[in-house]
């Protein structure tokens, strides 16, 4: 048995065979349009594919992590 969880962009994969097999999926609003989809329907804001502050303007500030541990 193999328990896995991630959060943000990190991502945990496994080799067999020589091939890469993902067992998660990154929460990167660049990568993921279901990320992007939450973090809009959360009342956020995606600019340039990072996120960003609901009230401030993107172009100075924006945020690293679209979730937290």
């Amino acid at each position: 048995r193999l328990l896995l969880a991630n959060v943000g962009d990190s991502e945990a994969l496994v080799c067999r065979g020589g091939k890469a097999i993902p067992f998660s999926v990154p929460h990167n609003p660049s990568k993921s349009a279901s990320e992007r989809d939450r973090i809009v329907k959360a009342g956020g804001r995606v600019w340039n594919d990072r996120l960003a502050h609901p009230a401030m303007n993107p172009k100075f500030f924006s945020l690293g992590v679209s979730r937290s541990m």
